[in-house]
């Protein structure tokens, strides 16, 4: 589609001239039933603001934006150095008429790339119109004394020109609000009703608190290179009942309900008011109702904010009580316990509808039956589960209160709101957009906002009107989170057995969540919650599985063994042929897998007790591999180690025995000392086959088989983890990372876990006593945002295909938290 505005400036050119008068007021020809005007005294400095601007720069693409940057402001072809107004108009469904007014004519740069020109001309009302057609473009134009018009609609020109022959009378609100804009700034008219009737052509969802909010507005408009920031002011019409109009004489206040919002939140809204009576008065006369006694008036008395929470789950109505005994009075008769979680109670709410019957059309929430506290913040929904995840980011402290790019926002901001509204960009465009229809759903998903975290709009009322500040800007690198935050909550039904893993999908390379259940179902689920699949397993799978390509192909398989079976599964469930294979006595430890080349030519290795026996991925035994039995029971499952081009298998038994060898199973490196094993495996680390002992050494083996021994005086329990270069050990509560300590409080911890992902190190453990998950640099500095809540060993992966890594960790008994790293 062409550049519409330099197509209207082009062929503006055109037109007849006539002798320049001193022009009217641009405003007594603004068409009816517009809806957005936009007032620039230099419409070109304006266009290269919009066009440096990051986030509209990152987002051409989506049709709003594409709309506003590409048909009317890339001004590649003229000069609009002068005052204009350039109109929006509803004249139909679903279409729109864009007309440009102005005092002067704008001066052209180049027509040369101008091609398929054609005019037409005809008289209306004594005035001459030149219809233009630039390939698929029309545009009518009118020169009349003193002013400059061109319109995309006939009919919008046209009665332009009849304004112009007979003037009517301005909207008396556009035109006392076209007073107070600021002449020196490009500034944005806009009538609210008039902007809801294009929603409506768009939308499938009706959004009925936002009806009849208020009138006129008007806003500076500041857009740079990194933010978007508007100010200005909204006016309501007195005879009109307006959703604004309901802080009459209620005095603004700070907001605080960002210490209570997810950072998983798609958005939230809050209100402030100083004196109930007040508001309920308000309340009163817009439903035009004579006041009766509330039952719960002592708590609504006892709140100075209230907010509802918009997040996957059902919204959340959140309370932020001023007098914590006066609102814990006031719930006395809602105090039947249903349920806790971590730690935090869940009460049954008795008048699920009090909110809506008192604040509609500001609440809308019918059933709130359930509450919880948090300190003074009392919150309400319709299901338990939209409260756990309010409660679980609260313990976990990932609210947005706790963003520094967030507070640099809100600092931009009045420190007092009669309303406030906030969208998280990412997560509220994608919920907005199962509001539009179908044609702007993908678009709107596919927004790039990554950068500018959220979208803030104040309303600060005083008398008939109120202040407006808006403010999306992009968030210093600095300054966001490197921690942390609950993307979602995964319920099992059952309860889990072990830790949850995670398995590729190779057809979207997202990684599917994976649970075994206390009734050894394997189930498994996307990162959204919904079940894929399931399958029935003869028993506990032991040790955690493993991915592999059986056919090097890309299609990932997955790999383990219970003490009866060894299995591969594909991405569904459904077992590859010829597995499983079934053994007659018990296997005792994990599956062993290698692929020495990397080329998919597999070997797996079972042990049952002290036997060993090694499979090729056909399912048959290699009759090559020499190593079968050992003297005492394996204490361990295999390990193949790489040292150049040599491969080794490391084999501990129980009695102290450690076997190193190649690939057939001959003996390659001979170890004479007896070892007082650990319960850590075997890795390489600085060229050197390294665990601990029982007594606390670090061991560490050459290929020689020169046995070290250094003291660091581990305790019995020592777990280590280690790559070739990091080294990782926890004794008690001391961990070490590359030679750091770090004093962790006493607990129960998993082991701790070294992860590489795009080429940075991250430690991870657990302690299960406190429900806490930690994750460290490898220059040992807890992440921010650390710890959170877990029970478990943590994985951590690119879940969803996309810049950011996540984690999954094991929640309650049935549950599977997944957190995004930032």
């Amino acid at each position: 589609m062409k550049k519409l505005l330099i197509f209207f400036l082009c062929i503006s050119l055109w037109s007849c001239q006539e002798e320049e008068k001193k022009p009217s007021d641009l405003l007594n020809f603004v068409p009816p039933h517009t809806a957005a005007i936009l007032n620039t005294d230099n419409l070109e400095e304006f266009s290269e603001a919009l066009q440096e601007n990051s986030y509209l720069n990152n987002n051409k693409e989506f049709p709003l934006v594409s709309f506003f940057t590409e048909h009317f402001t890339n001004l590649e072809y003229i000069s609009v150095k002068d005052k204009s107004l350039l109109c929006f108009s509803r004249i139909g469904k679903k279409e729109v008429a864009l007309t440009l007014i102005s005092k002067e004519k704008p001066s052209i740069k180049d027509l040369s790339k101008v091609a398929n020109k054609k005019i037409l001309s005809y008289t209306y009302d004594e005035i001459n119109v030149e219809h233009y057609t630039l390939e698929d473009m029309e545009a009518y134009v009118a020169d009349l004394p003193n002013l400059h018009v061109v319109s995309t609609s006939k009919l919008v020109l046209e009665n332009i020109i009849r304004i112009y022959n007979e003037p009517i009378p301005i909207d008396s609100n556009l035109k006392k609000i076209y007073r107070v804009a600021n002449d020196s700034k490009a500034s944005l008219f806009f009538n609210y009703d008039a902007m809801m009737k294009i929603y409506r052509d768009y939308n499938v969802k009706a959004i009925s608190h936002l009806e009849n909010f208020t009138d006129w507005s008007v806003v500076d408009l500041d857009v740079n290179k990194d933010a978007i920031a508007l100010h200005g002011v909204t006016q309501t019409d007195p005879k009109e009942k307006r959703v604004l109009s309901l802080f009459k004489n209620i005095n603004p206040l700070k907001s605080t309900l960002a210490e209570v919002v997810p950072q998983n939140a798609t958005g939230y809204f809050s209100f402030t008011y100083d004196s109930f009576e007040n508001i309920e008065t308000n309340l009163n006369d817009f439903h035009e109702k004579v006041k009766v006694e509330n039952k719960q008036a002592a708590l609504f008395e006892s709140a100075q904010e209230i907010g509802i929470i918009y997040q996957q789950e059902k919204p959340v109505l959140v309370v932020n009580s001023i007098d914590e005994s006066i609102t814990k009075d006031a719930l006395l008769g809602s105090q039947e316990e249903l349920s806790e979680f971590r730690g935090v109670p869940i009460f049954k709410y008795e008048h699920p509808k009090a909110f809506s019957q008192t604040f509609r059309p500001l609440v809308q929430l019918q059933n709130l039956k359930y509450y919880t506290v948090l300190d003074h913040y009392y919150a309400f929904a319709e299901s338990a589960s939209a409260l756990e995840n309010i409660i679980a980011n609260y313990q976990n402290r990932t609210t947005w209160s706790a963003k520094k790019s967030f507070q640099n926002t809100l600092n931009k901001l009045s420190s007092e709101s009669s309303m406030l509204i906030v969208g998280f960009n990412e997560e509220f465009y994608k919920s907005l957009s199962s509001y539009l229809k179908e044609d702007l759903q993908k678009p709107l998903q596919d927004i790039k906002g990554s950068d500018y975290e959220s979208t803030a709009v104040q309303f600060i009322y005083d008398h008939n009107f109120a202040h407006i500040h808006v403010i999306s800007q992009k968030a210093n690198a600095q300054n966001m989170s490197a921690g942390s935050k609950q993307l979602s909550s995964i319920k099992t039904e059952d309860k889990i057995s072990g830790d949850p893993f995670l398995f590729t999908n190779w057809r979207n390379k997202h990684k599917q969540v994976v649970v075994q259940t206390s009734e050894n179902l394997l189930k498994a689920y996307s990162a959204a919650g919904k079940l894929n699949w399931k399958k029935e397993l003869d028993g506990n799978i032991i040790g955690t599985p493993q991915e592999i390509d059986i056919y090097n192909n890309g299609r990932i398989q997955l790999a383990f063994n219970t003490s009866n079976k060894f299995y591969i599964i594909d991405r569904n469930g459904n077992d590859v042929k010829p597995f499983p294979l079934d053994f007659k006595s018990p296997i005792t430890q994990a599956l062993s897998v290698f692929d020495y080349s990397n080329n998919s030519k597999y070997r797996f290795v079972v042990v049952q007790g002290n036997k060993v026996s090694m499979w090729n991925k056909e399912g048959k035994q290699v009759k090559g591999f020499k190593f079968s039995k050992t003297a005492s029971a394996v204490s361990q499952p295999p390990k193949h180690i790489r040292i150049g081009n040599k491969d080794y298998i490391v084999v501990p038994e129980e009695n102290g025995t450690l076997h190193i060898l190649d690939r057939v199973g001959d003996s390659r490196v001979k170890v004479k000392e007896k070892i007082d094993f650990s319960n850590n495996a075997w890795y390489l680390h600085k060229g050197l086959f390294t665990s601990s002992s029982l007594d606390g050494k670090l061991i560490q083996i050459s290929e020689s088989g020169k046995l070290t021994q250094k003291n660091k005086n581990f305790t019995e329990t020592n777990r280590i983890d280690a790559t070739s270069n990091t080294l990782v050990s926890l004794s008690e509560n001391e961990l070490r990372i590359k030679g750091k300590e770090v004093n962790l409080d006493f607990g129960l911890y998993t082991a701790p876990k070294i992860f590489y992902l795009n080429n940075k190190i991250y430690i991870a453990l657990t302690d299960t006593q406190t429900s806490k998950v930690y994750v460290f640099d490898s220059q040992a500095e807890l992440l921010s945002g650390f710890p959170v809540y877990g029970n478990s060993q943590i994985s951590i992966e690119n879940i969803d295909a996309k810049g950011r890594l996540e984690f999954i960790v094991k929640g309650e008994d049935d549950s599977v938290l997944i957190y995004q790293m930032n």
